[in-house]
């Protein structure tokens, strides 16, 4: 009974230590995600300099 249940037990373990593996830093999957992550980033602050520079020229154009 005791070493169904350790086999158990290293068989969850063995499980964790392969999903923390596969979450690796230096594979193409973990490259991938840093290259998406910067990628949305960089989108987020184009999209914030762009909506202000409208703003702006907006502004700009009632003055006038």
């Amino acid at each position: 009974m005791t070493a169904l249940v350790y086999s158990k037990e290293v068989r969850m373990f063995a499980k964790k230590r392969k999903a923390q593996a596969s979450f690796a830093r230096n594979s193409s999957a973990a490259l991938n995600r840093r290259k998406r992550k910067r990628n949305v980033a960089l989108k987020k602050v184009l999209w914030r300099q762009r909506t202000f520079a409208i703003r702006e020229f907006a502004m700009m154009d009632e003055r006038y």
